[in-house]
């Protein structure tokens, strides 16, 4: 019922715009705004982030990734 609420509401037409995917190119797309195309980004997230970060690592636009774990 929330589901159905959320599709004919006034946003439904966007929520296939919603995800990780959509987010990762999102970030690629800011950082080629800011610091130029193909150049190396910091990139520092916790939970979500956590998973969107990884999600962003072992996307086709990433080329060299450093992790730091504590």
């Amino acid at each position: 019922m929330f589901a159905e609420r959320c599709e004919w509401g006034p946003a439904g037409p966007y929520l296939q715009y919603i995800g990780t995917s959509s987010t990762v190119r999102d970030l690629v797309a800011l950082g080629d705004k800011i610091v130029g195309p193909g150049e190396p980004i910091n990139y520092w997230g916790f939970s979500y982030g956590t998973l969107l970060g990884f999600s962003f690592a072992n996307s086709e636009y990433i080329y060299h990734v450093t992790w730091f774990l504590e």
